[in-house]
């Protein structure tokens, strides 16, 4: 066996720059996979991170009304897309509602929050929901400044999400009614650390606008976020964020039927409910979700070309070294050498130089794919799947490639190859 890869690297060392320049698609395919591959991970576990803040039954409900009234009887067929009539009266709804908002201006749409919450209840698909409204602040936190968001909640906001208040409590029903400036502070476990110097974040103060909170419970998470009573929320929020619920849906049918007949519900039955839809952020990337592996899979494939492309200039290289090498192949076959012999001969060059190769394209896709996670801000997942794909093609691409030369050299008649010149 140590014979077979001695003379094989012999083999090698004499032509490097051949070897080299065979194994290149070889480098660049097993590269290109691993980059796909561990960007897919990367970007499905961002994905992931973005929507498992919250439990499986429970959705983010938006009220955006853009600030327009909808006036117009012809918006029920907006949203039938099983209607022949839907795609012209939608049109004429738009234009509709584009001359009125030209002629009558931008109408800002009445909100209460408990009346609303009242509404929404009654919906035969709601089991339970709370108020949840969210901003983008600076925060001032002893000497530093925080990006964080703010969300305005109730103080029954953790049975909706699945980060547990790991130190502290959260905040009473009384502090929400009285405006106490309490919160409760979301951070990852590096950040937490950094603060313990401080003696750590409870009963510290966080200051958003000239208001100091008093730090009364610690939720460990990706982000930094920060959770106060939602009687803030007027206060604080601007005229850009929306008013928001965080709301458990019944048990029965799947999570996007569920979602679908609730907003149906919504639009028919509560007053302004035509405004009310799934948070665009989560919805949006629960269809990533969905498509994201069949993607990854499509390009992945796509980059597995050069990696057929490689392996066919393999065996075009090895069928060529089979005939420079036919008067040493004679040699060898007329002292005895078996057909078995030549053929593990020339499948452990192959295997070899195409492992080479793939150990060159898997160390050069790790480094790309650590430098592209970390310039695209893409949690840094070491792609244990693209290196097994990776090992899986150099095996199959080295033995599939090396079949052919080596059953060629053993065919060969040793006379015929001693003749040879």
């Amino acid at each position: 066996m140590f014979e077979y890869i001695r003379l094989a690297l012999n083999e090698i060392r004499a032509n490097k720059i051949e070897v080299f320049m065979t194994t290149l698609g070889i480098i660049v395919g097993i590269a290109s996979v691993t980059l796909i591959l561990s960007l897919g991970e990367g970007v499905t576990t961002l994905v992931k991170r973005q929507i498992a803040s919250y439990h499986e039954d429970v959705m983010v409900l938006s009220y955006s009304p853009d600030k327009k009234k909808s006036s117009s009887s012809l918006s029920a067929f907006k949203g039938d897309p099983d209607s022949p009539l839907a795609g012209l009266m939608g049109f004429i709804t738009d234009m509709s509602e584009k001359k009125r908002t030209e002629k009558e201006g931008e109408w800002l749409l009445p909100f209460d929050i408990e009346q609303s919450k009242a509404d929404l209840l009654k919906s035969p698909f709601i089991e339970s929901l709370i108020f949840f409204g969210r901003s983008p602040y600076k925060a001032d936190y002893f000497d530093q400044k925080l990006s964080l968001t703010i969300n305005f909640s109730e103080n029954t906001f953790p049975k909706y999400i699945k980060e547990k208040i790991i130190a502290g409590r959260s905040f009473t029903s009384m502090e929400e009614k009285d405006r106490r400036n309490v919160a409760i502070l979301k951070l990852n476990h590096k950040e937490y650390q950094k603060h313990l110097r401080h003696g750590g974040v409870l009963d510290q103060y966080i200051t958003i606008e000239d208001q100091s909170f008093k730090v009364i419970g610690l939720i460990e998470g990706s982000k930094t976020e920060l959770f106060v009573p939602y009687t803030f929320f007027d206060e604080l929020a601007t005229l850009e964020d929306n008013y928001q619920f965080l709301v458990k849906l019944k048990p029965g049918l799947n999570f996007d039927k569920k979602v679908k007949l609730m907003l149906a519900w919504t639009h028919q039955f509560v007053y302004n409910g035509d405004f009310y839809q799934q948070d665009s952020d989560i919805s949006f990337f629960r269809e990533i979700l969905k498509y994201l592996p069949r993607f990854t899979i499509l390009m992945s494939v796509v980059a597995g070309i050069s990696l057929l492309v490689g392996g066919i200039g393999i065996m075009n290289s090895m069928i060529s070294s089979v005939i420079k090498r036919t008067k040493e192949i004679g040699i060898r076959k007329s002292i005895g050498a078996k057909k078995r012999v030549m053929i593990f001969q020339f499948m452990t060059e192959t295997v070899l130089v195409t492992s080479m190769g793939g150990i060159l394209g898997i160390v050069l896709g790790v480094a790309v794919s650590t430098v592209a996670l970390k310039l695209f801000s893409i949690p840094p997942v070491f792609p244990v799947i693209s290196i097994t794909y990776g090992v899986v093609f150099v095996l199959v691409i080295g033995i599939t490639s090396g079949i052919v030369p080596a059953i060629k050299a053993a065919q060969l008649d040793p006379i015929d190859a001693l003749g040879h010149t």
